[in-house]
């Protein structure tokens, strides 16, 4: 029983600090509190931080939105989905490893920490590369900075501080942040017109055999539709209505 509700208790405390941030490229995400981090800044940048072990170097190379623009007819290039890529020097020999990609990116905030931090978790077959990118935002520093927490070769951890880590606030509809909704929109509304117009010129002519403008599916009403619009902007923006006075001389 204790172990049951000690298992629960570290779930409950992990689902606190950690909230996921919903995915909307490999460089941004959006978290329910309509809040948005946007790394694509870096785009066309990168960031290199090194690590000796055993008279290995190695040396780290991080694009957080951009494919591998360096290192050319290298095995790392090759792969256009490239976002860390490893080079190991033994005794001069290079040897370059592809270690996390843009396919399969997730993103987290790691809510206990004195500045706003998104995790971003690169996973390539069984390796699990964690980005911790900080904001700036209080931070007395210039420029954007780069190291590694914590070496393993299946975990790696590193740390990004940057002023594009902080959160940006969205508002509540735009075409930017809610693209499909949008889209289905403009082609409900769309496809809403023109079953209107081609069905209604087809009823009017072959069934009522109309011609010319009488074609027009509620012709009367699209006559009258300038006149509705003036009405409305004179009684909104005037308080006149033109039928102020017929209602008088009822009155």
């Amino acid at each position: 029983m204790q172990i049951t509700t000690l298992i629960l208790f570290i779930v409950c405390i992990q689902t606190v600090l950690s909230e996921v941030c919903r995915r909307i490229n490999s460089c941004s995400c959006v978290y329910k509190s309509r809040e948005k981090v946007d790394l694509s800044k870096l785009r066309g940048k990168y960031f290199i931080a090194h690590h000796h072990m055993n008279g290995t170097y190695l040396e780290y190379k991080y694009y957080p939105c951009a494919i591998l623009a360096d290192w050319n007819t290298k095995v790392c290039t090759k792969n256009s989905k490239a976002s860390l890529c490893l080079k190991e020097t033994i005794t001069k020999v290079e040897k370059y490893y592809v270690i996390a990609t843009q396919t399969n990116v997730e993103f987290n905030i790691i809510s206990n920490t004195t500045h706003f931090t998104t995790s971003v978790i690169y996973t390539n077959r069984d390796i699990i590369v964690t980005v911790e990118a900080i904001c700036t935002s209080g931070i007395e520093r210039q420029g954007d900075t780069f190291s590694i927490l914590s070496y393993d070769e299946k975990k790696l951890k590193f740390r990004l501080v940057t002023e594009n880590a902080c959160p940006i606030k969205l508002r509540h509809f735009t075409i930017e942040n809610e693209p499909v909704l949008f889209i289905l929109l403009v082609v409900l509304g769309g496809t809403f017109l023109l079953v209107y117009f081609i069905g209604g010129f087809l009823c009017q002519i072959c069934v009522r055999g109309a011609r010319g403008v009488e074609i027009i599916p509620n012709v009367s009403f699209w006559r009258e539709t300038p006149y509705l619009f003036k009405d409305g902007f004179l009684f909104v923006f005037s308080c006149y209505s033109p039928f102020r006075s017929e209602l008088s001389s009822v009155i």
